[in-house]
C-alpha cells in the first residue's frame, strides 16, 4: 500500500533527525545529501523494478519528511520540500505498475499536494501526467486527455518538461474513439521540435525527468502515439531509429513495450504481417521477462487482435508463450 513507512525507513529517518536536531549546518548538508540520493534514484529508474523503486522512494520520502520537522534555513527548506515531493512522485509513478488504479490515484494526488506546497511546478506537471497515464490504461480516455492538457499547462512553454507532457496528451488523443489526427500531429510535431531545439544542458536520458527532456523518449512517445492512432506510415518514420536508440539507453520496459505496440499495429493488417508481429512479441518477452501491468494489458490486446489467426502455428506458439509468461508472474 502507498504512503506507509516500514521500520527500516523510519530508522533511517530517525538517524536524519539525530544528525540535524542541533545544528542548522547539518540540516543543509543533509538536504544536499537527500537531493543527491534523489538524483541517484532517477538515474537508476530505467533499470530498477517498480517494487524496488517504490521502496527506495518511500525511504527517501521518509527521511525528507522527518527532516522537515527540524529548523533550517529557507534554501535548505525549499530543497527538502522539493525532494519530498519528487520522491513521492517517483513512488507514485512506480506504484502504477503494482497497485490498483485507486491506490495509484491516491498516491499521485498526495505527491501533487507536496509538489504544490513546494512550488515545484515541473513536479506538479509530472503528477498530472501520471494521473493521465492511469486513466488512459483504465480506459477513461477523455479524462486522460484532460489531465494531460492540465499537465502541459503547469510548465512554461520553454520548459523542457513541456515536451514530455505533450507526449501524454498525444498518446491520450490517439486512444480517443473519435480521433483528431490533425490535433495529435500538431502536438507531436511541436513536442519533437521543442525537444531537439533545447540547449545541451537541458537534455536528459529516458526515464523520469523533472527538469530535463530526452529527445529519444519524446520520439518513443510519438511512435507509440502514431501506432495507437493507426497512422502506421507516420510511425514507420520513427520505429527503426527509435528502437535502436531505446535499446541503447532505456530500460527493458520501454524496449519491450515499443515492440508490442508495433506488433499490435502489424496485427491489424492480417496474415501479411503476422510473422513480424509474432517475432516482435517474442522479442518483447525475451527483453522483459518480469511482469508489468501495462505490458500485460497490451499483450492481452495483441492476443485479441490475432484471435482469428489462431490456426497459424506462429500465432498459436506466441500466444502460448504469453500465457506462460502471465502464469509465471
Amino acid at each position: 500500500m502507498p504512503h506507509k513507512f516500514n521500520r527500516r525507513q523510519l530508522f533511517a529517518a530517525g538517524m536524519v533527525a539525530a544528525m540535524t536536531g542541533h545544528n542548522g549546518g547539518y540540516a543543509a548538508d543533509t538536504a544536499r545529501r537527500l537531493n543527491s540520493q534523489l538524483d541517484g534514484l532517477l538515474a537508476q529508474h530505467e533499470t530498477t523494478l517498480p517494487a524496488a523503486q517504490v521502496e527506495a522512494a518511500q525511504a527517501l520520502r521518509a527521511q525528507a519528511a522527518q527532516l522537515l520537522t527540524r529548523k533550517m534555513g529557507p534554501r535548505a527548506l525549499a530543497s527538502v520540500r522539493q525532494t519530498a515531493a519528487r520522491s513521492a512522485a517517483v513512488e507514485a509513478a512506480a506504484g502504477t505498475f503494482i497497485w490498483s488504479d485507486a491506490e495509484s490515484l491516491t498516491a499521485t494526488a498526495a505527491a501533487n499536494s507536496l509538489a504544490v506546497r513546494a512550488g515545484d511546478w515541473p513536479c506538479v506537471a509530472f503528477c498530472c501526467g501520471v494521473t493521465s497515464v492511469i486513466y488512459r490504461y483504465a480506459g477513461h480516455t477523455p479524462l486522460a486527455v484532460r489531465w494531460a492538457q492540465t499537465a502541459a499547462a503547469q510548465v512554461p512553454a520553454g520548459h523542457p518538461a513541456r515536451a514530455t507532457m505533450a507526449m501524454h496528451e498525444a498518446r491520450a488523443l490517439a486512444e480517443l474513439p473519435e480521433r483528431n489526427e490533425r490535433q495529435m500531429r500538431r502536438v507531436l510535431d511541436g513536442a519533437i521540435d521543442h525537444a531537439y531545439n533545447l540547449p545541451g544542458d537541458l537534455i536528459g536520458t529516458p526515464g523520469v525527468n523533472f527538469d530535463l527532456v530526452s529527445p529519444v523518449e519524446v520520439e518513443y512517445g510519438a511512435t507509440i502515439a502514431y501506432l495507437r492512432g493507426r497512422q502506421s506510415h507516420a510511425a514507420s518514420q520513427y520505429f527503426d531509429s527509435v528502437a535502436a536508440s531505446i535499446d541503447v539507453c532505456a530500460g527493458p520496459g520501454k524496449r519491450a513495450m515499443l515492440r508490442v505496440e508495433q506488433a499490435i499495429s502489424d496485427a491489424l493488417y492480417g496474415r501479411m504481417e503476422l510473422d513480424r508481429s509474432c517475432a516482435l512479441v517474442g522479442e518483447a518477452l525475451d527483453i522483459d521477462p518480469s511482469w508489468s501491468g501495462s505490458l500485460n494489458l497490451r499483450l492481452d490486446e495483441w492476443v485479441g487482435r490475432v484471435g482469428r489467426h489462431v490456426g497459424v502455428r506462429e500465432v498459436r506458439d506466441t500466444v502460448g508463450r504469453i500465457r506462460a509468461w502471465q502464469r509465471a508472474a
